[in-house]
């Protein structure tokens, strides 16, 4: 048995654990991609604050 096979009996077998939930198919795809996403978020922000002083103060 595949991982993938391993992976689709484990993920039905969870699901059907669900009260409410009946019989249970899986369908599991992979992809490849040169893409990568992070997993997580990732919270950035910037400030910018310009002073200017009018006093003239000498």
């Amino acid at each position: 048995m595949s991982n993938q096979d391993e992976l689709k009996v484990q993920l039905e077998e969870i699901l059907e654990k669900i009260e409410g939930v009946g019989k249970v198919k899986v369908f599991i795809t992979y992809a490849q991609t040169s893409q990568s996403v992070p997993m997580y978020n990732e919270d950035t922000s910037q400030k910018d604050t310009e002073e200017k002083d009018t006093s003239r103060r000498k």
